[in-house]
């Protein structure tokens, strides 16, 4: 049970008590307005996401950019346990983080299952690929058995800004 104590009112403030449901429902109608996946159930209190962050090295391999890409791509989203979803919005770079993880070697992904694992909603993705595509760092292509579906992969240029930035960030961190 949550209690807001108005300061602003007379001697007399009123309290508002919010159950979990209602935090719940709240969250869920925010998410709507705000065009954001509803937030995950809240955490049991003093506990803390289980992400280890990969160890830098001289010169990393392809493998540890992955590592890192995947380690950064958690860390987002275990914040969403904390704080509402829509507050950080960063798309892009999820969709670019979820691309370039699965691009070695997993499947091409659609446009629904990169929203399912980059856990962006369909038209918030439809909005970026656009200009994704425009800075060539991200390539739609017709599906080979689905003339209504497109497969959505990191290009070249994408999967070399990719890999500059990790690198730079697993050096910076040492």
């Amino acid at each position: 049970m949550y209690e807001y104590f108005n300061r602003d009112d007379d001697a007399s403030s009123r309290v508002l008590k919010l159950s979990r449901q209602d935090i719940k429902n709240a969250a869920r109608l925010l998410s709507l307005i705000l065009d954001a996946p509803p937030a995950p159930p809240l955490p049991a209190p003093g506990s803390r996401p289980s992400i280890k962050k990969p160890v830098a090295s001289q010169s990393p391999d392809g493998e540890q950019l992955v590592q890192l890409a995947n380690w950064l791509f958690h860390a987002r989203k275990a914040r969403d346990r904390f704080f509402h979803p829509g507050l950080f919005g960063e798309a892009a770079w999820d969709v670019l983080l979820a691309l370039y993880i699965a691009d070695r070697g997993g499947p091409r992904l659609t446009i629904a299952a990169l929203s399912k694992t980059a856990r962006v909603p369909t038209a918030t993705i439809l909005r970026w690929l656009q200009t994704l595509e425009d800075q060539a760092l991200v390539m739609r292509r017709p599906h080979p058995h689905d003339r209504r579906s497109a497969l959505v992969q990191i290009t070249p240029h994408g999967r070399a800004a990719m890999e500059s930035y990790l690198s730079e960030t697993l050096a910076s961190s040492a």
